[in-house]
């Protein structure tokens, strides 16, 4: 699964960044001004070439050609003559007989064929005056390909933070989760007084660089691409695009909030004081914690409350190490009966052990799990 989502935020990666690399080689290609052509000239281009930005100076729309929808609004313009035709798209101006000017983006395809598909009356495909048809994409330009450019930057990173977060460097720890509990036979009987974890005050350890960099990296994306949908809301559709502004900028506005907390946590981490208590508690059930109804890595674990014996549950994210199972129990530790219950993961995370303390903390936790009894 994790290679399989990996996968899939690469795809995300590379297809999006496609289109805003061949909107940047547009960008490059466009001149400083719309160059001014006729629709004959227009017409004559066979290969307009990348960064075809023109103004037609003499197209007309007659209003006897009505306009046709596809994926967009179309309409048949001409130029001096009717053999002299350009297939405009999201053209805004009135149909008139008069020449006026139109400034989009040139392009030239098979006639008959190309994204528009469609039929004008009276003029069919097979019938053209060339074997390719002129279209001009209304309104198209430097501003429109910057809008991509902006648009695409947070899709693609979205892409690389996914196949970075499922491809993650898995580091091998040696202990009960991922290998064996060592077995405590010759070793000394459990005391009452004795703990699994050191008995100095515990740190948390900290979290690793490059969860942290994900980690800011998803955020300002989600906040950049809300941001983006609420600045693209305001010039249209009245109240309702109002209604969008607020929604969307109030959304990136909580994740930029919920960063600062998260900073703020990191600063202030600490974990729990002299109160703590240690218990192997029976896992109740295993199962996968699905996302939208896709399995996406994650886990929830369903266990006895240590305090109260009720069920309790915890996910665990597909990016975080899984909890330490002890024959059908999971070793949690708390601070009474109003505190929190933290799930003691591989590692012995969250807390901050040395290599030697952890070894020491394997082996007291065999004996506390064969002389504890079991509820």
């Amino acid at each position: 699964m994790r290679t399989f989502f990996g996968f899939v935020g690469l795809a995300m990666f590379l297809g999006f960044g496609a289109l805003g690399v061949d909107q940047v080689l547009d960008l490059r290609a466009y001149p400083a001004e719309p160059r001014p052509l006729t629709v004959a000239e227009a017409a004559a281009l066979e290969e307009p070439g990348r960064g075809a930005w023109v103004r037609l100076t003499d197209v007309r729309f007659p209003c006897a050609q009505a306009a046709q929808r596809g994926s967009d609004v179309y309409r048949l313009g001409f130029g001096a003559t009717e053999r002299e035709r350009v297939i405009a798209s999201a053209v805004t101006l009135p149909c008139s007989d008069a020449p006026t000017t139109l400034v989009g983006v040139l392009r030239a395809v098979p006639a008959g064929g190309g994204l528009t598909g469609l039929a004008f009356p009276g003029y069919p495909f097979e019938r053209w005056p060339r074997r390719w048809q002129t279209e001009l994409q209304a309104g198209g330009g430097p501003k429109e390909s910057w809008g991509f450019v902006v648009m695409l930057a947070p899709f693609t990173l979205i892409g690389l933070i996914i196949a970075a977060a499922y491809w993650k460097p898995q580091h091998a720890v040696h202990v009960a989760g991922v290998e064996p509990v060592p077995s405590a036979e010759g070793l000394a009987p459990w005391r009452s007084e004795e703990r699994v974890l050191p008995q100095r005050p515990l740190e948390l350890a900290s979290s690793s660089l490059y969860d942290r960099v994900l980690t800011v990296a998803a955020l300002l994306d989600f906040a950049a691409i809300l941001g983006w949908l609420a600045w693209a809301c305001v010039p249209k559709n009245g109240w309702l695009g109002w209604v969008g502004v607020a929604v969307f900028g109030a959304l990136a506005a909580l994740l930029l909030a919920g960063l600062v907390r998260i900073g703020w946590s990191w600063v202030r981490e600490r974990a729990p004081g002299a109160e703590r208590f240690e218990a192997l508690v029976p896992l109740l059930e295993h199962t996968v914690a699905l996302a939208n109804g896709v399995d996406v890595g994650n886990r929830e674990y369903v266990y006895a409350d240590p305090v109260t014996g009720a069920r309790a549950s915890a996910t665990v994210g597909f990016q975080e190490a899984p909890p330490l199972v002890v024959n059908g129990r999971l070793f949690v530790v708390h601070g009474g009966a109003r505190t929190p219950v933290v799930l003691v993961r591989a590692g012995f995370a969250p807390f901050a052990l040395s290599k030697d303390e952890r070894r020491e903390a394997l082996l007291r936790l065999a004996r506390f799990d064969a002389f504890v009894p079991r509820r």
